[in-house]
């Protein structure tokens, strides 16, 4: 098991963005396996983190999925 904080290359994340883009749902639904992937089995980043940035995300004038995607990649 990873451990927190464990980085995440760029081409999982490419990867891992693209699963889920492809899948069926829209952004809150895509938000919940997104959450699952990076915050329960990777754990890349911590539950607290993840939704401060998906809160930002739904701030900014653009898709939620694509400010998170930048956030996210950006951290």
């Amino acid at each position: 098991m990873p451990t927190p904080d464990a980085p995440i290359g760029l081409r999982t994340l490419f990867l891992l963005f693209l699963r889920i883009g492809l899948s069926f749902g829209a952004g809150t639904g895509m938000s919940a396996v997104l959450q699952e992937e990076l915050v329960r089995k990777r754990q890349a980043i911590s539950r607290g983190e993840f939704m401060t940035l998906y809160g930002l995300a739904r701030l900014v004038p653009s898709g939620s999925m694509t400010a998170l995607a930048v956030a996210v990649g950006y951290r």
